[in-house]
This record gives C-alpha cells, structure tokens and sequence, in this order.
C-alpha cells in the first residue's frame, strides 16, 4: 500500500483487494499510518497533508 503512494481513501481503493468496505472501516487508518511512515505531514498542524 505505500508502495502506491495511498495519500487518500480513494487512493486505497484503487489497490487490488481493496475495495469499498476496507476503504470504508480502515482506510483512514492506513492513509494516516502510510504518511506517518513516510515522513508527509503537514508540519503547521502536524496532520497528513
């Protein structure tokens, strides 16, 4: 998943087996895990960009 650089659910969604009710129960958990562990996010308020 961070390999494709999932930056938003609909990012996620575009993954093979990933589909509506992943996105939908882990999405923002993983979007926010994969920007944490790379380093991007916005440093004024310290969210993902």
């Amino acid at each position: 998943m961070a390999r494709s650089h999932g930056r938003a659910v609909a990012d996620l969604k575009k993954i093979d087996g990933f589909g509506d009710a992943k996105a939908e129960k882990f999405g923002e958990r993983f979007v926010s895990a994969i920007l944490e562990m790379s380093g991007q996010t916005d440093e004024a308020n310290g969210q993902p960009d």
